[in-house]
């Protein structure tokens, strides 16, 4: 009786700091979407449309029709070109490792090299959602030492496949719900030598071809050869009100554990506020109109995060013409960070987007400033 008791008290601690998030597992899923990463991640009170499903669920009330997206994404960071360039320069090394080590740049050397990459496909019928989404971010780096070469290369990608429905209730309340399966493969920041196996997969990766797109694709990539995956389930719930003036607010609960969690990401819960503005029209031009938007949130509170991590704040300011967002400047605040994007096209669309953020912890932390190009199409009938 009583190491049952002991085991259900064990049980019990484990769950409920699982649930604070204290740092057993790690963070879910952060990309969701460039319009929400453009606003500094921000928006848990304004979000609308399928994306709603990753941030607030009560963004899919009130739609109507049918509609799809697609979104696709990559990215360049300074450091990543320092390294393409050493690599063109240094191309006839790559088929003996250690002769590319010999000829390593001292100004890249134990140097991380990011990269980002996201795409998403989603639709809606009314307020019945789905959505596909895949976000990779990875990291590589070469460094030698007196007497053996090291090189490191980590992963963290994370592929969604989310499901959800929104209601609108009385006195302007929504609320709503998403179903997610993640699937997630992580390698952290580590540097290998020669004693250990994912040096030789690194090498052997490095060492391959690269005469297509895919092969470089695969160098970049090559920690997902040794990184652990995990996969689960979660549910996302979420409410958000529309107040008078313009203002509204919003909570959501996000990768709530199920049945089926394999308990590697622990819970998040996020509060917010908005606050839109919609200017009346050009005299003359009744067809355009615009809309300043901002928020501003407080997420993953009462967890172990850092304060600034866990506050966002961001905006947009849009000129629509026949319902149909043409031009598009957003701006926030993410950790601490700027971040900033534009959008122009109708229907179809490319933006472009600067995001920065810090990675690691006190005191091996660095900030990751890319700059993120990609395209954006959207059919709402």
């Amino acid at each position: 009786m009583r190491t049952t008791m002991k085991k259900f008290r064990q049980a019990a601690v484990l769950t409920a700091t699982s649930l604070l998030g204290l740092g057993i597992a790690a963070q879910g899923p952060q990309y969701r979407g460039s319009n929400t990463d453009a606003m500094g991640r921000s928006g848990t009170a304004s979000i609308t449309g399928p994306s709603a499903m990753y941030l607030n669920p009560a963004g899919l009330a009130g739609l109507q029709g049918y509609g799809g997206e697609f979104e696709l994404e990559t990215s360049v960071n300074g450091t990543l070109l320092d390294y393409a360039k050493w690599a063109a320069d240094n191309s006839q090394y790559f088929s003996h490792f250690d002769s590319l080590l010999a000829h390593m740049d001292t100004s890249l050397e134990n140097v991380w090299a990011p990269y980002h990459e996201a795409y998403m496909i989603q639709g809606h019928y009314k307020d019945l959602a789905f959505s596909l989404s895949r976000s990779t971010r990875t990291a590589t780096t070469l460094a030698k030492s007196v007497l053996t070469p090291a090189v490191g290369a980590a992963i963290l990608s994370d592929l969604q496949l989310v499901a959800g429905r929104g209601f609108a209730l009385p006195d302007d309340w929504n609320v709503g719900f998403s179903v997610k399966y993640l699937y997630r493969q992580r390698a952290d920041e580590k540097l290998y030598g020669p004693n250990d196996d994912e040096y030789y997969a690194i090498k052997g990766c490095l060492e391959g071809s690269s005469s297509s797109l895919t092969d470089k694709y695969d160098k970049i990539t090559c920690a997902s050869r040794f990184a652990d995956a995990q996969y689960g389930f979660g549910l996302n719930m979420g409410v958000s009100r529309q107040l008078p003036y313009g203002f509204a607010i919003g909570a959501s609960l996000l990768d709530l554990p199920t049945f089926f969690n394999g308990g590697f990401i622990y819970p998040q819960a996020n509060v917010g506020g908005a606050y839109a503005l919609n200017i009346d029209p050009i005299p003359g031009i009744e067809a355009v109109r615009y809309k300043l938007l901002m928020n501003l949130d407080w997420q993953s509170p009462l967890t172990d995060e850092d304060w600034f991590r866990q506050w966002k704040t961001g905006g947009s300011f849009s000129g629509i013409v026949k319902g149909h967002d043409v031009a598009v400047l957003s701006f926030g605040l993410n950790e601490g960070y700027p971040t900033i994007g534009g959008r122009v096209g109708y229907i179809l669309y490319a933006y472009y987007l600067y995001t920065s953020q810090e990675t690691g912890y006190y005191p091996g932390q660095r900030g990751e400033s890319f700059h993120r190009f990609g395209t954006y199409l959207s059919l709402n009938l």
